[in-house]
């Protein structure tokens, strides 16, 4: 028997695809909840001093390895849960979206760590500055910008035409995309409007279609968006 331990903030952040792809996935793990003050004595234990990790834990041995790097997590989640496809050039498709995602997810990190946290610099960025540069982000007529990207996105699901990014049902390309689209209208980064998406339907619709899953609805009205420790067992299973 395998025990999947998925340590994290309690917020949605890099671990929420994660999540939602064991949820959908309908597979049992359990959501260590890792508070801010934690983080510095735990960091020289992780693997890449960051997080998300995945411990994955045999409990016939006792023995236990940590993963780090939340789209490799992703990807072996969905493996084990049938939300990546066996097709390789189905793969390779998913994996072009979690790619287009990552290539705006990096500018939008940057607007939080500024210099410092890229380029080995003591300098930051004030609060307007962030504002500033959030708005060209999101600005279409600036390229290679988040609002490309998303564009990029929303032009692949546009030529798909099942309303989900490979094939006929949901994968974690979906649910990769899915965690962009909550974090740009969660109203958390100030300087991009909650209506943000309204340029991009079809991505919208995605959001809102992942979250009507039924088992990602049950999750959320369980457990809301702020979490704590707790471990999640699929309804019906022998142990919910």
């Amino acid at each position: 028997m395998t025990r999947h331990i998925l340590s994290y903030f309690g917020i949605m952040g890099r671990a929420e695809p994660i999540r939602l792809t064991f949820v959908q996935a309908q597979l049992p793990f359990t959501n260590k909840a890792v508070e801010f003050a934690e983080f510095t004595e735990l960091k020289p234990s992780l693997p890449c001093g960051q997080l998300p990790v995945l411990e994955i834990e045999d409990e016939e041995t006792g023995s236990k390895t940590m993963m780090d790097q939340s789209n490799a997590i992703m990807r072996y989640v969905g493996k084990l849960g049938g939300l990546y496809p066996s097709d390789p050039v189905e793969a390779l498709e998913v994996d072009l979206v979690i790619d287009t995602v990552e290539e705006a997810y990096k500018f939008l990190g940057y607007t939080l760590t500024g210099p410092k946290g890229i380029f080995f610099s003591e300098d930051t960025l004030s609060d307007q500055e962030k504002i500033d540069i959030r708005k060209k982000l999101m600005d279409p007529a600036i390229p290679r910008n988040v609002a490309y990207f998303l564009s990029v996105l929303e032009k692949r699901l546009d030529e798909n035409k099942s309303g989900w990014f490979v094939g006929d049902n949901v994968t974690i390309a979906d649910i990769r995309a899915h965690q962009i689209v909550s974090w740009l209208t969660g109203g958390f980064l100030d300087g991009i409007p909650t209506n943000c998406m309204d340029t991009y339907p079809l991505l919208k619709a995605l959001h809102d279609k992942i979250e009507a899953l039924p088992e990602i609805a049950a999750f959320r009205s369980k457990y809301g968006k702020k979490y704590t420790t707790f471990d999640y067992t699929p309804p019906g299973s022998k142990e919910d």
